[in-house]
């Protein structure tokens, strides 16, 4: 806009007039346009001019202060990307460290179970087989003491047998005895009664 006027009179357009009028030509109205705006026309021409480079300036100074606050953003989120990508690689680091530490303590784990199984195992064995061989030894010590009792029930079985039998025969010799006496003693009352 300040261009177009810059250094340039519009022409007004009028009708050519004779010059017996009195009527200025049309080359006397551009000196007469000067000589009255001239001096505010170059006025104008400089003010635009200062505004322009002023503009441009400062178009110039924004731009610049946009690009550099575009690459303070765009570092700021490059430091802020490797900052993270280094803190999940930390991370993952000490979960895998972690993980490995965790692996290796129920390796260890599952072989001090099994070791103990293992012992307890042998350690079991062995108790079970000192358990059975002092039962076995009990069991031959209640079957030697059942058959001593057993031995020792028979002979005085045995033996109440032959004193039963001795008895018997005791019996058998007080029955006849007594039968004898009875007898006599019935003799004798018969004597008596006959005498």
């Amino acid at each position: 806009m300040a261009k177009a006027r810059r250094g340039k009179t519009e022409p007004v357009e009028s009708a050519p007039e004779s010059t017996t009028t009195g009527v200025p030509e049309d080359g006397n109205v551009d000196k007469i346009r000067e000589i009255l705006f001239g001096g505010q026309m170059r006025d104008f021409d400089r003010r635009f001019t200062r505004l322009e480079e002023k503009l441009q300036r400062e178009r110039d100074q924004l731009q610049e202060e946009l690009v550099a606050r575009f690459d303070q953003i765009q570092q700021q989120l490059h430091d802020a990307t490797e900052d993270f990508d280094a803190a999940i690689r930390k991370e993952r680091e000490e979960r895998v460290a972690g993980l490995n530490d965790m692996a290796g303590q129920m390796d260890a784990l599952e072989k001090d179970l099994l070791s103990r199984l293992g012992s307890l195992g042998e350690q079991s064995e062995a108790e079970a087989k000192a358990i059975r061989q002092r039962l076995q030894e009990q069991v031959q010590s209640l079957s030697d003491t059942m058959r001593q009792q057993r031995d020792e029930l028979t002979a005085a079985m045995d033996k109440e047998n032959q004193a039963l039998h001795d008895a018997k025969v005791s019996r058998e010799s007080l029955s006849e005895m007594l039968q004898e006496v009875s007898m006599r003693l019935k003799a004798g009352f018969n004597l008596d009664s006959i005498g």
